[in-house]
């Protein structure tokens, strides 16, 4: 990913999916920068802010990972916690990435990065996360007709581990060794053929009126290529 967008202090909205934010993390954040994560209470999303702040730390992507709690639904406290951040760190640069958290998180720290950004004569970035088409969209600073868009499909590999972490989920068995060794098998050979791999995303999208009855009715089934078995 290119420089542009980049901040030294990126404030991220947690909300209840933490993958958007460990992307933003990963790739708006300028070297040596510090990342605040704002969120609310211990009764939502505080714990999936732990998590997301020991996984950046972990990647060692920003100088710091700072953690500011607010109370999700009160405008006061959005803007009083976002700007207190803001005055702690000196920064050139600043980027707001508000994929998570609520609406009125994204309303009132968008509006108070905005102000405190033009008070400072401050660069500000904005930024959300397209999940339909994986892009990062930032917003045109300076042409409002023209979305700045970058495709990062590609940009950032994550294990299995990261995002089990990243869930706060543990595996209940070994995954050197597949669950369902003749499903495993099963779906290796449908997938080795382009052909039948290609009638088989057609069944899982439900392409047609035959894919839509056998999803209906429950029936796991690669059109015109036979009945992919399911074992054990």
């Amino acid at each position: 990913m290119s420089n542009e967008g980049k901040a030294e202090h990126l404030i991220l909205l947690v909300g209840g999916n933490p993958l958007p934010n460990a992307v933003a993390g990963k790739l708006l954040i300028a070297p040596g920068g510090t990342i605040t994560l704002v969120h609310s209470g211990a009764s939502g999303t505080a714990g999936i802010a732990q998590r997301l702040r020991g996984w950046l730390q972990q990647q060692a992507v920003a100088k710091t990972v700072e953690l500011k709690e607010v109370e999700e639904s009160s405008a006061t406290s959005i803007i009083r916690g976002v700007r207190e951040r803001l005055e702690a760190i000196s920064a050139a640069t600043v980027g707001l990435h508000y994929t998570g958290g609520t609406k009125a998180m994204s309303v009132h720290a968008y509006r108070t990065v905005e102000q405190w950004a033009k008070e400072k004569n401050i660069t500000a970035e904005f930024s959300y996360l397209d999940a339909r088409t994986l892009e990062m969209v930032f917003e045109p600073l300076d042409n409002w007709m023209i979305d700045r868009r970058e495709y990062v499909g590609r940009a950032l590999e994550l294990k299995l581990t990261d995002l089990l972490r990243l869930h706060g989920w543990t595996l209940k068995a070994s995954t050197e060794q597949p669950i369902l060794p003749g499903t495993a098998k099963e779906l290796l050979r449908v997938h080795a053929d382009q052909c039948t791999a290609d009638k088989w995303a057609g069944w899982l999208r439900g392409d047609d009126e035959a894919a839509s009855n056998h999803r209906q009715a429950g029936q796991p089934i690669i059109p015109s290529s036979g009945r992919a078995k399911v074992y054990e």
